[in-house]
């Protein structure tokens, strides 16, 4: 059975609007994702942008879907390596990031879908990265909203 999706679920001590201004404002993005937005998500366009991993800067690009404040955030980021084009042929990985209330507290839940559109030979290496991955930046958005 292939696998088309990642689900990562946490708990911030944060109001919801609290988290979503992190998840959302291009000032902030930078503290947990390491990312510079050119200019702020916008439904139905294109974002730019520079995102810092441990090793070197790589360049963003993501196409906004919904953005629900303070609820949800869906956008869809090209499968594609450093350099290459995006085509009509393009496959693209959707990230939808859901927030519900939960007291004082906001639930944050993130799914990722598409990968079953990855190469066969390197999908579980995917999967493992974008769970990883996912698993850390929640932990760093955490830490920024709580303090």
């Amino acid at each position: 059975m292939e696998q088309d999706l990642v689900m990562i679920e946490a708990t911030i001590a944060a109001p919801r609007e609290r988290v979503w201004q992190a998840l959302t404002d291009p000032r902030e993005l930078d503290g947990w994702l390491t990312l510079e937005l050119d200019a702020p998500f916008k439904v139905g366009e294109m974002s730019t942008g520079t995102v810092y991993p441990i090793d070197e800067p790589m360049p963003w690009r993501s196409f906004t879907e919904v953005m629900e404040p303070p609820r949800q955030l869906v956008y869809r980021t090209p499968m594609v390596r450093i350099g290459e084009e995006i085509t009509d042929d393009t496959s693209w990985l959707t990230t939808d990031t859901q927030l519900e209330p939960s007291g004082k507290d906001t639930y944050v839940r993130v799914i990722v879908t598409g990968l079953a559109n990855a190469p066969i030979e390197e999908r579980d290496t995917i999967v493992d990265d974008i769970t990883g991955s996912w698993k850390y930046l929640l932990s760093e958005l955490k830490a920024q909203v709580e303090e």
